[in-house]
């Protein structure tokens, strides 16, 4: 049978895509760029012996419109097609002999089977894998593929591929024919840069397959060449590497409206009238203090609850209905201040800052968190729980600052801390582009990155609050596009943007763009983009409800 080992679960990021160039071109007006970010939803394999056909079950966590990438694999008549209704073939490679390898696409639809049946025309030992992605074009979803041959070699030489569009992802298979009696160990390592998604293998008697999937999401266009697998053993080896589109283009712009859109009231429900509820409970909502735009749930941001509340919800763009209750079990937690949501291990994930200092757990704290969680699906039926994750616990390099803004990059994850500054010199820290092993112990010491200028008042003196609190940096979020970021202070709403051409992080030497700050808010403390960057959406933080959520569109 085939034996799935444990997956690697290392963060979809490395030095190698530290380095890829994530900007794009700004013009008078607007521009479109890369989409965002695809992610792995789930992945699943099986085999047959001897057979004329082979089921895979569909992937854990697969919805309607997410797109299956299918490899399936003979050994011993590299003549036989191997087909299966509803899937479209992409590309198939073969040896002179044994080894043949198709890869296949679908799109999921609402009404998906449990499982997927590929044929073949000459009964042949089989080995299958199916991965899902969501944010995949579903029109036009292979952007890019290639395959090649490695004759009795224990290298998995890949074809160069060249990718036309930003964002894309890259999947890579490896093929192998394996005669061990046992799939104990791993049989096939991914080309370094790339995550394992899947290792598997198929061994009866001696004339067995092993196979491997790993994946890794690109930036730029651009030509991808030198990857590298490798193997325990000499046996002739298909290496295959398709890249998917993302979903739609991201709109990047220069201007926005110069005034909001009331989305409207936070509601979960109706009152005895037949009105909306907009009093939500303290235990729903406390003091909203963080905006997150789900990549998983078309249509919903994360708002998170102030302090030492764990509340969070998952509200409607359309209409600000709370369509989802969690709490997020942060350990130890002393001041969750920002949360974002960026690519993980799992796909896509909800990344909650315990970076503050006002509730002094000790006092001042002089080590502070990240957790991470898997978003919820609402589609699956996940709208209410507890959500349980990792523990990023880290330090500052010089001293303990107070934060407020936290801000995960879409494409390499690498996760970003903005401090609290009165004089608008406010710090840059960030984690290592590589996450360190989730840990209740390991404390990682960030590195400045940059020191940021935020502009300061300069209006009456007198004015005792502008003057204390303009410069003072309450949120954060990078755009899906991954070229720019806003920033939000009590009074202001700024966009960072990068030169064209140069990497995310030149942003922070930019000059500061004023946008809209939505009027009528309270004190402004969350602030975050929409998924194709066609607006941003901002939310006051209240002692008490009703909470509005209000939009500023691009124009």
């Amino acid at each position: 049978m085939l034996e799935a080992r444990p997956r690697a679960t290392t963060l979809l990021v490395g030095a190698a895509a530290a380095a890829l160039v994530l900007a794009s071109a700004v013009p008078a007006a607007a521009a479109t760029t890369a989409g965002p970010a695809i992610t792995l939803r789930g992945a699943s394999s099986a085999s047959s012996t001897s057979g004329d056909s082979v089921t895979v079950p569909k992937p854990a966590g697969t919805v309607a419109g997410d797109v299956l990438v299918a490899r399936v694999a003979n050994r011993g008549d590299v003549t036989a097609s191997m087909t299966s209704a509803g899937w479209t073939p992409v590309g198939s490679t073969q040896s002179a002999a044994l080894l043949k390898s198709v890869v296949l696409v679908r799109v999921a639809t609402g009404g998906e089977p449990s499982s997927y049946t590929f044929d073949v025309s000459e009964p042949t030992n089989l080995a299958a894998t199916v991965t899902a992605y969501d944010n995949v074009d579903n029109a036009d979803p292979v952007d890019t593929f290639a395959g090649r041959v490695n004759g009795n070699l224990d290298l998995f030489t890949t074809p160069s591929v060249t990718s036309t569009v930003g964002n894309a992802m890259a999947v890579w298979f490896g093929t192998q024919l394996y005669t061990g009696t046992d799939c104990l160990v791993d049989a096939i390592t991914p080309p370094s840069g790339l995550t394992e998604v899947l290792d598997d293998c198929l061994a009866p008697g001696g004339s067995g397959l092993a196979v491997e999937t790993a994946q890794r999401q690109l930036g730029a266009p651009a030509v991808r060449s030198g990857w590298t697998g490798s193997s325990d053993f000499l046996r002739t080896n298909v290496t295959q590497v398709l890249t998917l589109r993302p979903a739609s283009a991201v709109q990047t712009a220069s201007r926005y409206a110069s005034s909001s859109t009331d989305v409207g009231k936070l509601w979960e429900g109706y009152d005895l009238l037949g009105n909306r509820d907009t009093w939500l409970s303290d235990d729903t909502l406390h003091e909203p203090s963080g905006l997150a735009a789900s990549r998983v749930n078309p249509g919903v941001q994360y708002v998170h609850s102030e302090s030492d509340v764990q509340g969070m919800v998952a509200v409607s763009t359309t209409n600000a209905r709370v369509v989802g209750r969690y709490d997020v079990a942060i350990p130890q937690q002393w001041d969750w201040e920002d949360i974002a949501t960026g690519p993980c291990p799992s796909g896509s994930c909800l990344f909650a800052g315990d970076i503050g200092r006002a509730n002094g757990k000790p006092n001042p704290p002089s080590t502070f968190a990240v957790y991470r969680v898997a978003e919820p699906d609402l589609a699956a039926g996940e709208t209410r729980g507890t959500l349980r994750g990792d523990w990023f616990r880290f330090r500052y390099p010089d001293a303990p600052h107070n934060a407020e803004a936290m801000m995960v990059h879409p494409v390499t994850g690498r996760i970003y801390v903005i401090t609290k500054e009165a004089d608008g010199r406010s710090g840059v820290y960030a984690f290592p582009t590589t996450l360190p092993a989730p840990s209740s112990t390991t404390v990682t010491t960030l590195t400045q990155v940059a020191t940021l200028d935020v502009p300061t008042w300069t209006g009456d003196p007198d004015d005792t609050h502008a003057a204390t609190w303009f410069a003072q940096v309450t949120a954060a979020s990078i755009h899906p596009a991954g070229d720019r970021f806003l920033l939000r202070t009590p009074y202001r709403v700024y966009e960072y943007r990068a030169p064209a051409g140069s990497s995310f992080e030149s942003a922070f030497d930019a000059a500061p763009v004023t946008l809209t700050a939505p009027s009528n808010e309270a004190q402004g403390e969350a602030i975050e983009y929409a998924p194709d960057g066609s607006a941003y959406y901002t939310l006051g933080e209240r002692q008490s409800p009703p909470f509005t959520l209000k939009r500023v569109d691009r124009r």
